[in-house]
């Protein structure tokens, strides 16, 4: 049995528990979650304080109702249970500052009624680049420790690359100091170490040196390449120390392969995006360490009146090389991240597109530097070097990489049209509306400039490990009185679609069509009414007056496959307190309830949403504010339901004809 089917198989144990403790009482209606926090499928800033959920009534919870899970299947520490507002609102503290990255909250609660309920839903801490439809880039948490270690890193295997392919150059130069091999080795270790008590420690240093979070580096992606990049300078260190460089210079090669899972090409593109940055760091290394040291060659041959041509010659004809493999792999990684859409707001409108364009340019200088230096080298073949030009191609280089540094702590810009990880929240007042095309659940909610549909397909044995990622939705709107223009969605998480919509005043019919490879699919519509016009008090009104009703006649049909009809009718007896606590609006509550249509005798029909629970509500009630038709659309069932009155006020006994 795995954790997660023990977590779920104790919940339910929990709930049956709580079902056996409770005292009898009067029948009332199925509780229903209103509000999360944070809430369904949102985003903070920071680790929330508190795990919070308000139903609609009283329930009983108890120390296992909630619990806050990792993408790793951990669990965060939680304070003990709370009720709070007559019983209504389970809460817990987080007793723990939890990392950035997605989690899910499991929750159990049991309503007055003994009616037991178990549900989850998602959540992200602190990434705010996740939902940033706009593509402006952001900085991680512990952004300039990062960029100062990571620059110290790439210097130090700088220094100690291209120090063993310089000290190749320079092996037949009489008097040429050593490389400082083991100096660069040193750094880039020291730097590695920081660098992994900073993964650890999601940005704090004080928190990664708590022995629990180092063993979990292994868990993660930039855990792992910390770890590895750890152990391959130690090795390369190591080596140095006892004189093998051909083994030193092996290890340290597994620094700029780590570096390429860990950068932004390597993540968007793949395997190739991760060899091209190992090549990338791999040829920078070698171009500015290797000159680190032929500088120093020179400076020494000149102090003791030495020509440095031959060497520089030689590095010179190698640099060439280098530079342009360094230009060919920067341009296709650039390439690779910048969304081609909009390449002008992406370089100039970011952070990261602002920092591009700043190595861009100290990469032009470095080229005319170089260009500047051959040519003088050129015309001058007995000059002594090195060079000021020399000097200040070392410094240009050195910029290079510094800003480079400083773009591996920067979100990369994000395409108007690439996936979002959940989906954003409402702009403003809302509508939410739901149907069912065969057995997936549609849910639509329409705010100020965009409109979310959320797609729920069945979970079977066979499925329940299978995300909705394999769906495909595409659509339109047409307002009223104007020709359907098609919407361009993209995801927003699993089975979450998002596009920016222009809503006009009236009705706005928004059509969808699913495809999915296991579930079929096919083709549902909502009507927007816009724009949102609350309707709570008539809610209120409705519920009191069908709560007072002893018997009424409910015809119902119940589907989950839209494709073979609506369902089988069916004709029922109720009063109106069965009928309420049949349904999700009970209480006279609902996250959003606002008007559907007025009909020409007089009818509304309101639009009720609860997207917590996936359960949207069409309810139409009559000039005397009594429910006449319901239609109800949950990730489940789409059911269809008229209420007919007995008039004369019948007492008869409940009796169910099919």
């Amino acid at each position: 049995m795995t954790a997660g089917t023990k977590r779920w198989a104790a919940l339910t144990v929990a709930a049956v528990l709580f079902v056996l403790v409770l005292p009898a009482g009067p029948a009332s209606a199925h509780a229903t979650l209103l509000f999360t926090s944070p809430t369904v499928d949102g985003a903070v800033p920071n680790s929330p304080p508190i795990v919070q959920l308000v139903f609609d009534q009283p329930v009983v919870a108890g120390k296992t109702s909630l619990s806050v899970l990792g993408d790793n299947g951990q669990a965060a520490t939680l304070g003990p249970v709370q009720t709070g507002e007559d019983s209504s609102v389970v809460r817990a503290q987080v007793l723990e500052e939890l990392p950035a990255g997605e989690y899910r909250v499991e929750w159990l609660a049991v309503a007055l009624d003994g009616d037991s309920m178990i549900g989850d839903f998602r959540f992200v801490v602190g990434s705010g680049s996740v939902l940033n439809a706009s593509g402006s880039g952001t900085e991680t948490q512990g952004a300039l420790p990062l960029a100062v270690l990571r620059w110290s890193l790439f210097a130090g295997f700088a220094v100690v690359l291209g120090g063993l392919v310089g000290g190749r150059l320079t092996r037949r130069t009489a008097s040429a100091p050593e490389p400082w091999l083991k100096i660069g080795a040193g750094t880039a270790l020291a730097s590695a170490v920081g660098l992994a008590v900073l993964v650890a420690g999601v940005g704090s240093f004080a928190s990664g040196l708590d022995p629990d979070r180092v063993l979990g580096l292994v868990d993660s992606t930039p855990g792992l390449v910390a770890v590895v990049e750890v152990a391959a300078l130690a090795i390369g260190l190591g080596a140095l120390v006892a004189g093998q460089r051909r083994l030193a210079g092996v290890a340290v090669l597994a620094v700029p392969v780590a570096e390429g899972f860990r950068a932004h090409p390597g993540v968007e593109a793949g395997t190739w995006g991760v060899v091209l940055i190992a090549v990338h760091l791999t040829a920078v290394a070698v171009w500015a360490g290797a000159l680190v040291h032929v500088v120093r060659v020179g400076i020494a041959l000149r102090l003791r009146g030495g020509r440095a041509t031959p060497v520089v010659r030689a590095y010179a004809r190698m640099a060439l090389a280098l530079f342009l493999i360094v230009s060919l792999t920067g341009t296709i990684a650039a390439l690779a991240i910048i969304p081609l859409d909009d390449v002008a707001g992406a370089l100039l409108g970011t952070s990261y597109g602002r920092w591009l364009l700043i190595k861009l340019s100290f990469v032009l200088l470095v080229a005319a530097l170089a260009t500047w230096a051959r040519l003088h080298l050129g015309r001058h073949p007995e000059a002594v070097q090195p060079a000021i030009s020399a000097r200040a191609e070392l410094v240009a280089i050195a910029g290079v990489v510094a800003i480079s540094s400083v773009l591996t702590v920067l979100a990369p810009p994000i395409s108007a049209n690439s996936p979002l990880a959940f989906p954003p929240p409402d702009v403003g007042p809302s509508v939410g509306l739901g149907s069912r095309t065969g057995f997936i659940g549609v849910g639509v909610s329409a705010s100020q400039g965009q409109v979310v549909v959320k797609l729920t397909a069945p979970r079977t044995v066979d499925t329940q490990n299978r995300e909705q990622e394999a769906m495909n939705l595409i659509g339109n709107v047409a307002p009223e009185g104007s020709p359907a223009r098609r919407v361009e969605f993209r995801r927003c998480g699993v089975g979450c679609f998002v596009a920016p919509v222009t809503w006009v005043e009236g009705d706005n019919v928004v059509t969808v069509r699913v495809d999915d490879a296991t579930w079929g699919g096919g083709s549902a519509a909502v009507t927007v009414a816009w724009p949102p016009r609350s309707e709570e008090r008539r809610l209120e009104e409705a519920v009191d007056r069908i709560r007072e009703v002893e018997h009424f006649t409910l015809h119902e049909q119940v589907t989950s496959n839209t494709a073979t009809g609506l369902g089988k009718p069916i004709r029922l007896r109720f009063s109106g307190l069965e009928y309420l606590a049949a349904g999700p609006f009970g209480s006279g509550r609902a996250v959003t309830v606002t008007r559907h249509q007025v009909h020409p005798n007089g009818e509304v029909t309101l639009a009720l949403a609860y997207p917590a629970e996936k359960v949207f509500v069409l309810l139409t009630v009559d000039r005397q504010n009594r429910i006449v038709r319901e239609v109800l659309a949950s990730g489940e069932h789409l059911v269809t339901r008229t209420l007919v009155y007995d008039e004369r006020g019948s007492h008869e006994d409940h009796r169910h004809d099919e």
